[in-house]
């Protein structure tokens, strides 16, 4: 099971690597939007580290967050199904890399 220190570790880590590639991705977003992108990563992230927990596996929970993350971007930032997912996709991407090359605050 995974620590508190660990968890606020990995959200932070996540957070910031989210939000500094969404700003390479789309560098007009406004402050507004990079909150929006931390309050769903503090959504996502705990989700990600209960599928685990749950037994989900690696890619079963990755999936899953991916997912969710496209829906709530589509909902708070893009009127487009195919940026959110974009962006969605290249932003987790990263995450999924740093988890695979085993960086504490890779992602859940």
């Amino acid at each position: 099971m995974i620590t508190l220190s660990q968890a606020l570790i990995d959200l932070g880590g996540t957070v910031a690597v989210e939000s500094l590639e969404l700003l390479l991705i789309v560098p007009s977003l406004s402050w507004r939007a990079l909150l929006d992108l931390a309050w769903i990563n503090v959504l996502t992230n705990p989700l990600g580290h209960l599928a685990l927990a749950a037994g989900a596996g690696f890619w079963g929970t990755e999936v899953s967050v991916v997912l969710v993350e496209i829906c709530l971007l589509r909902l708070l930032l893009f009127r487009s199904w195919t940026r959110a997912a974009a962006v969605g996709a290249l932003c987790n991407g990263a995450t999924i890399i740093l988890s695979l090359v085993g960086l504490p605050w890779g992602g859940a």
